[in-house]
Order: C-alpha cells, then structure tokens, then sequence
C-alpha cells in the first residue's frame, strides 16, 4: 500500500473521500497522468472542479508551479481534510493553492482565466443544467488555448453490479439537481447522459467535444473539451 493510500484509507474511517476509498491513490495518479498526456505543463493555470479531499489535487499540485492550482469544492470539510490527512507536510505553503466552496460552479470567483480544467466523476451526478453551466463556465474563463477534461457514464451502458443500486442499464438523467453524496446530501447516487446530448450542448456554447478512447475507469469515459476556433485551426 502506498503513503497516500494508506492515509486515505485511514481518512476514509473518519469521513468521505469520494469514491471507492481503496482506488483514492489509484485513481488520483491516473487523473494526473490523463491530464498531462493530454498537455498539461507545469505553468499551467488549472482548476479541478470538485477537488474534494485532493484525490487529484495531491499529485497535481506537485507537477504544476506554485500558485498554478486551484480547487472548487462545496464540502469544505472534505478539503480541510485533505490538506490536514493527504497532503504532504509543507505542501500547501510550497504550492499555495487557491480554493472556494461555491455550490453553483462560479469559477469567475477566482478571477483568473485557466488553461486547463478537471471534472472527473463530477458529470457522473450532476443535472445537465449543472453541466452546461459548468461548459459556460469554461468557455468564458479559459484561454483560447485551453482543455477541459470531464469523466461521464454514458447513457445505456450497463451499470456496475458492486452497487446496491446497479441493475440493467444507466438511464439518460433528466433530473434538474444534483445526485449523490455532496455537502448536503447523505445518500448515494449516479447518473449518466448521452454522448449525443453533450455534444449539442458543447455546440450550443461553441465548444467541441471528443471522447478519449483509451482512457477508462470504473465505467466512466474521458471527454475531452476545447474551443471550437481551436479545432477549426488545427
């Protein structure tokens, strides 16, 4: 068992870590490793939305700059837990990472235009206003240049038999709210959207979208987002 691993094991008995609490440092090195392998540079501007207890946020504050990390997270105790249990001593004043607790995906509270955002396992329970809303988000507040990466369940794939809940087929969600665990909800949950639907809603705010073949974990597939004049120049 690895450090992080073996000290979010012992923060899973204390509160929620997100996810399966055996894949924490699994599943945090591979957001790292899709992130870079999809261009991701030291000096980049990077927001990781729902960074929770800094699954992600642990490696990926270590390869980026100081100052160059930012986390949007309702749970503000599951962060304070994080920066407390997972990361390393020193590293918040060496990295100087920047955080807000917003429930509405308002990255303009950062005052900054990012180069890269993360959204892994966070359209696996949002509504797809939450979603368009985070891709305006991005549109507006990221550079010409820039990715967002997002991880969805896509509708009609078959759900995990180690739920509770999973049994035949993921549905396309039309729900308006969140589902899941969150900063004020208690009780499981996921949800999944067709490819179709993200691809005219990607349209609709001049955005494109491709999936990521090659990259998959716990039934969930990598987006990839960028600026539409991006992919008409390329």
């Amino acid at each position: 068992m690895g450090k992080i691993q073996d000290r979010a094991s012992r923060l899973a008995n204390k509160t929620f870590t997100g996810g399966p609490p055996d894949q924490f440092e699994r599943v945090g090195r591979m957001q790292l490793a899709v992130c870079v392998e999809e261009g991701l540079e030291p000096q980049h501007r990077f927001l990781d939305i729902g960074c929770g207890a800094l699954r992600a946020g642990y490696w990926i504050m270590h390869f980026l700059n100081a100052g160059c990390y930012f986390g949007l997270e309702p749970n503000r105790e599951m962060v304070e837990a994080g920066i407390e249990h997972i990361l390393d001593e020193g590293q918040v004043e060496e990295k100087l990472p920047v955080f807000t607790h917003n429930s509405e995906f308002d990255f303009g509270a950062f005052d900054e235009v990012f180069d890269v955002m993360l959204a892994r396992s966070i359209w696996t329970h949002a509504s797809k206003q939450q979603i368009s809303q985070m891709l305006a988000g991005f549109r507006q507040y990221s550079q010409p240049t820039a990715f967002f990466l997002a991880s969805y369940i896509p509708a009609g794939s078959r759900k995990r038999r180690a739920l509770p809940f999973a049994t035949g087929k993921h549905k396309d969600y039309r729900g308006d709210s969140w589902v899941g665990i969150s900063h004020d909800d208690d009780q499981p949950g996921i949800v999944a959207h067709s490819l179709d639907w993200i691809q005219e809603v990607c349209d609709s705010h001049s955005l494109v979208v491709r999936e990521l073949d090659r990259y998959e974990a716990n039934g969930q597939r990598w987006l990839r987002v960028t600026h539409q004049a991006l992919e008409v120049g390329s």
